[in-house]
């Protein structure tokens, strides 16, 4: 097991550009972190850079609401001014003159790269991309776990719910609207998905208690009523709280069916349930972003369907 002190530091810096949503923000620093510990390097994060220009989607950093161990980024340490020329010209010269130290990471496959496994950085290492695998953080995931405990607290008004899914065998299941809220590259899953899943989670807990998570309500009402499920054992969860509530709620169920999203794999990961099942997707779509049958994306205890 790693531990990594800040007096073990050799004068290395990590820096982590964050981008996306929740579960995207996740996978990248805990691949980064990895890379850090492997090296006794400083982990930075960068979170301006990568969300500065997001204007499709809005997003922003999230990680403030974890434990997280990262120093954020100095404006220098981001490259600015002029980043993204700056960051091309490093990419560049990385390629064309590296040592036996690389300087820049970037991530060019969905696949697993064992790269970050391997990487000997110099003084100081710029990464970019999603890292999504647990292979890339597994060796530190004691540290990881650490990390992403929650500093946000729930309200007194979720007390019911989370009474519900702590005294029942219970089973989040996500469901994401991708057509409606990312039609380029997002696929939908369809009910045939989720009735092979729900079908092996009756076969290995029959008193399983389901508890729906989703960012369309009508669109799962709509998949949910093809599933041979009791209605009365169904709760489709719509908190005023936002979707980081229904994280940590998702979190604290036992067994999970997930979407083809990182934020259900990652409260899948995190929850901290000893007898858990995990249900995943096995699809592989091409060209898109959204596949969890490509090769190391998925932990190998999962079930796949």
């Amino acid at each position: 097991m790693y531990h990594l002190g800040q007096t073990q530091y050799k004068n290395k810096k990590v820096v982590a550009r964050l981008v996306g949503g929740l579960g995207n923000q996740l996978f990248i620093y805990a691949a980064a972190k990895g890379i850090a510990v492997r090296n006794q390097a400083e982990l930075v994060i960068d979170n301006i850079t990568g969300f500065s220009k997001d204007f499709k989607y809005n997003r922003s950093y999230l990680l403030d609401n974890f434990t997280i161990s990262a120093r954020i980024a100095k404006s220098s340490e981001r490259l600015e001014p002029f980043a993204n020329v700056r960051r091309a010209w490093l990419r560049i010269s990385d390629r064309l003159w590296r040592g036996s130290n690389i300087a820049y990471l970037r991530e060019d496959t969905t696949r697993f790269d064992d790269r970050p496994l391997y990487a000997k950085i110099g003084p100081k290492l710029y990464m970019e991309g999603y890292w999504q695998s647990d292979r890339y953080f597994s060796d530190i995931s004691s540290i990881i776990r650490t990390d992403f405990k929650f500093i946000w607290k729930p309200p007194e008004e979720l007390a019911y719910i989370i009474s519900q899914i702590h005294s029942s065998e219970s089973v989040a299941i996500h469901l994401r609207n991708f057509s409606v809220h990312d039609p380029e590259t997002g696929v939908l899953l369809d009910s045939e998905y989720y009735k092979r899943a729900t079908s092996q989670i009756e076969q290995l807990h029959p008193k399983a208690k389901y508890f729906l998570f989703t960012d369309d309500q009508t669109f799962a009402t709509l998949t949910m009523s093809k599933l041979n499920l009791a209605y009365d054992n169904v709760s489709i969860l719509t908190t005023p709280f936002g979707h980081l509530a229904d994280f940590w709620l998702m979190c604290q169920c036992k067994h999970f069916i997930i979407a083809n999203s990182t934020f259900s794999w990652w409260a899948a990961w995190l929850s901290e349930s000893n007898v858990k099942t995990v249900i995943a997707p096995s699809q592989v779509y091409a060209e898109r972003a959204n596949s969890w049958g490509v090769d190391g994306q998925l932990p190998i205890d999962w079930i796949k369907i």
